[in-house]
């Protein structure tokens, strides 16, 4: 039995397929610039918008900037996805929020959390955890614990990582005294 196609179906998926070797390619290279990136990614973006690739491929690319520590690129990847309206989910903010700890942006880092919750997705257990992660890093241990307290208040169980996190950071900040007497959760002694 044949199988009907569209008129220029056909081409339009090998242009897409054409797009995300470009892609690939780009998302593996570090040296490429971010706007660079910006351009590769969101040419692709345009064909598939809203698919499940897209997505995925946006998330490597914020991913690919926070592991070479290119926060700003990653940040403005987040911020062209939001200008081009592109659907965006938790996971592409939560690599951006990654990106920045990486970069020791902690200010920035917070910034991308607030946006998210601005756009109404709902923060998880993941979302808070990159956002602990970042104040720890910045030396920045009253806004760890704020955090921390506000998981908690959204019903939300902090895990490992987030209880690591806040200790760590008061460690840094040499405030042991705020994560023994926070409360009752698992990490006072």
């Amino acid at each position: 039995m044949a199988m009907l196609v569209e008129p220029g179906a056909i081409e339009h998926m090998y242009v897409v397929c054409l797009v995300q070797a470009i892609l690939a390619q780009a998302i593996s290279a570090t040296r490429i610039c971010g706007s660079l990136r910006s351009t590769l990614s969101f040419r692709m973006l345009d064909f598939g918008r809203g698919s499940r690739e897209s997505a995925i491929s946006l998330e490597a690319l914020i991913k690919n900037c926070g592991r070479t520590k290119q926060w700003s690129a990653a940040l403005r990847l987040l911020r062209d996805a939001i200008r081009f309206d592109v659907q965006l989910v938790p996971s592409h903010y939560i690599a951006t929020v990654s990106a920045c700890r990486k970069g020791g942006q902690w200010q920035h880092a917070l910034s991308v959390l607030s946006e998210m919750w601005e756009a109404k997705l709902e923060p998880n257990v993941i979302s808070y955890s990159a956002g602990i992660s970042a104040c720890e890093k910045g030396h920045q241990w009253q806004r760890a614990l704020a955090l921390l307290s506000e998981m908690l208040k959204a019903k939300l169980e902090p895990d490992v990582i987030s209880y690591s996190a806040g200790i760590s950071a008061c460690e840094k900040g040499e405030q042991w005294q705020p994560a023994l007497a926070s409360g009752s959760g698992p990490w006072c002694c």
